[in-house]
């Protein structure tokens, strides 16, 4: 096991809090313009309670395999590509 100092401690936990804030923006923001996407789309009711409610339950089903690649590479390398992953995704949809 290794010990690290209360430095690399308050360094980690810093940048697992910006990387938390910076996804829960991302997906936060689908909701205020769910009205806009479902009138563009035509989506009933449920499609579109489907789509604010997508991210919330991918985060709850994603914690498993997210913690498994954490152990395995461990958690920065695993916060740096899954925040690529959102950041992309929100960069692609809102390009247009």
């Amino acid at each position: 096991m290794q010990h690290t100092s209360k430095k690399d401690a308050y360094i980690a936990l810093t940048i697992a809090t910006v990387a938390m804030a910076i996804s829960f923006m991302v997906w936060a923001s689908l909701s205020p313009v769910s009205n806009q996407i479902a009138t563009e789309f035509g989506l009933s009711d449920s499609q579109k309670s489907l789509l604010i409610a997508t991210p919330v339950l991918l985060g709850s089903i994603m914690r498993i395999p997210m913690g498994i690649l954490s152990d395995r590479y461990g958690g920065k390398k695993n916060i740096y590509h899954y925040d690529a992953i959102y950041i992309d995704s929100a960069s692609f949809n809102s390009i247009r």
